[in-house]
């Protein structure tokens, strides 16, 4: 063999020095490239989570927000609401202890129209008003003139009793003609008309001049217009269907307030917001209620 050929062919398996280098520098260039990559894509990895949680937090936090102002804006409508209750009981309430207050007097016209309208929801049909007349007596009043028995229920009694017979005239008109007669088992309508409006005028202290509806358990009840003069009807009916039920006679009278004077103190320490309110507690106690 040719040892010339052998030595070049040999040649070409050896490597040179610049060939070792070059070999060896592009791995370790490429695995340097990888490992900035990696570390690049860790980085944004770790912002997008870190950007994620920040996005979370702040979203509860946003939510929390929105959560308290609603709660306080529904606080604030609540205590608006409370102050326009308060305000419109209290504005009713001082009208009835002015009404209460105030005497009947024929210089008044609007006094004398008063007893007018009752005269017609006492009497309808009767014929035309009389100041002075017997015919009071047919509706309980014990004189020929009703203001002697107003005692010192002032217009208050006036304003229920008119109510009661222009509200629920079927119910007023049957009590009526039921106890007409002049009789020891009939009880004279208008005598327990007023003695009902003094006992809630006592129960509701509208001669306290200190008298707030925010003082009370009960002062929400006045927010309504109508609130007394719709008690003061049940209370009536309750009278009734009790003085029916217990066959009684005018000594029994009473006896039969107090049981109903007692019962209301019930009720309205329970403080009743509402008349709707007030029957659902008054059925409760016992009361008889056909409104």
């Amino acid at each position: 063999v040719d040892e010339r050929n052998v030595s070049s062919s040999s040649g070409f398996f050896k490597s040179t020095p610049n060939d070792s280098a070059s070999s060896t520098s592009k791995p370790a260039s490429t695995l340097k490239s990888i490992a900035s990559t990696v570390k690049t894509s860790t980085q944004n990895i770790n912002l997008n989570v870190n950007l994620n949680a920040v996005k979370s937090g702040a979203s509860s936090i946003w939510n929390k927000v929105k959560a308290t102002a609603a709660q306080l804006q529904h606080q604030a409508t609540l205590a608006s609401t409370d102050a326009a209750t308060a305000k419109l009981a209290n504005e009713m309430l001082a009208l009835l202890a002015k009404d209460v207050n105030t005497p009947y007097s024929d210089n008044i016209p609007f006094h004398l129209q008063l007893l007018q309208r009752l005269w017609e929801v006492q009497f309808p049909g009767h014929g035309p008003f009389e100041r002075l007349s017997p015919t009071w007596k047919l509706a309980g009043w014990q004189k020929d003139d009703p203001v002697a028995d107003l005692k010192n229920s002032g217009l208050l009694a006036l304003h229920s009793l008119i109510y009661l017979g222009e509200t629920y005239p079927a119910a007023a008109q049957q009590m009526l003609i039921n106890h007409q007669a002049n009789k020891k088992n009939n009880y004279p309508f208008a005598i327990v008309g007023v003695n009902l409006t003094l006992l809630l005028a006592e129960l509701f202290k509208l001669r306290d001049p200190q008298l707030s509806s925010s003082r009370e358990p009960f002062g929400a009840l006045f927010a309504d217009l109508n609130a007394f003069s719709e008690v003061f009807c049940i209370c009536f009916l309750h009278v009734d269907a009790t003085w029916t039920q217990q066959n009684a006679v005018r000594t029994d009278f009473g006896k039969i307030i107090g049981e109903l004077k007692a019962c209301l103190q019930a009720v309205l320490a329970r403080g009743p917001r509402s008349l709707e309110d007030f029957k659902h507690i008054a059925a409760g106690e016992g009361m008889n209620l056909l409104l």
